[in-house]
């Protein structure tokens, strides 16, 4: 009887001591391998306890989804900002993450296709410089083409400005339509 009991009492003690053995020489932050990853935004969520974004396709591992908890108000709020005007804009984010980080469960971000946000960023890439031709030089820009410039100059500085906290990225992504819509066809 007394071994029996001894048994269990050895059984449960190493099983409570497994999660403390499992930090101890679990992962540490000196071996994080955070990489950049490019992702084209389909889908941006605000949850409770998140922002997350779903990447069109995935990256390595299949991750699909990236997360930021809400537990630090200002990161999420300037996260949800970049991830919603890059997914408005249709321009691809670039996130900094761990994939071995797997603490995103706290906050509901599953194993198998999330990980946490470490940074995240997004740029307009110039378009590929045109191969060189034997015709002649490029016509000047259109009217139209001159005032697509002008909307590019003026979007950029707003969104300098939300940068700054003066303004919302919504109030620059429809002041950019309105005049898209104002240049002549």
């Amino acid at each position: 009887m007394k071994l029996l009991i001894l048994s269990k009492a050895k059984k449960l003690l190493t099983m409570a001591m497994l999660p403390a053995l499992l930090v101890f020489w679990g992962p540490r932050a000196s071996d994080a391998q955070e990489k950049w990853g490019v992702c084209k935004p389909v889908e941006v969520m605000n949850y409770k306890v998140r922002v997350h974004v779903k990447c069109e396709t995935p990256l390595e591992q299949g991750i699909i989804y990236f997360a930021a908890g809400t537990d630090d108000p200002r990161f999420a709020a300037r996260v949800l900002s970049v991830i919603g005007v890059a997914q408005i804009m249709s321009i691809p984010l670039t996130i900094l993450y761990d994939p071995s980080d797997l603490s995103g469960v706290s906050i509901g971000c599953l194993i198998t296709d999330c990980r946490l946000i470490r940074a995240v960023g997004f740029r307009e890439f110039p378009a590929p410089a045109p191969s060189p031709s034997p015709t002649p030089s490029p016509s000047p820009p259109t009217e139209r083409e001159r005032c697509l410039q002008a909307c590019r100059a003026a979007r950029d500085a707003c969104m300098a400005e939300v940068a700054d906290g003066r303004i919302r990225p919504a109030e620059c992504v429809r002041e950019f339509r309105r005049c898209q819509n104002e240049c002549p066809q």
